[in-house]
């Protein structure tokens, strides 16, 4: 590459990984990003839906179980929705911190 990839372009090529299958090239792509400390929590989730999107549901437990040994919290996604002038946000709650 004629530029160092940055965060970006290396979560955009895991991304395009998982939407084409190509689990072996999403490996390569995550022990670089591990390697050189800079992988964040995008990162092992894509990493860990390719394998569930592959059949390689066991895999994918072990990357969510590495990101809970690693203390690497997703960010909860979040909506926003206008309704009649107002605006309404919701956050999604992990279910087992639902009570």
């Amino acid at each position: 590459m004629p530029i160092h990839p940055d965060a970006l372009i290396w979560g955009s090529l895991l991304a395009a990984c998982r939407a084409h299958g190509k689990v072996e090239r999403a490996e390569r792509v995550m022990r670089r990003r591990t390697t050189d400390a800079d992988a964040d929590a995008g990162d092992y989730v894509l990493m860990s839906n390719t394998y569930a999107s592959n059949g390689r549901h066991g895999e994918a437990v072990k990357v969510r179980r590495q990101m809970r040994r690693n203390e690497i919290d997703k960010v909860p996604g979040c909506s926003l929705i206008e309704i009649d002038g107002v605006v309404n946000e919701f956050e999604a709650i992990p279910a087992n911190s639902i009570r």
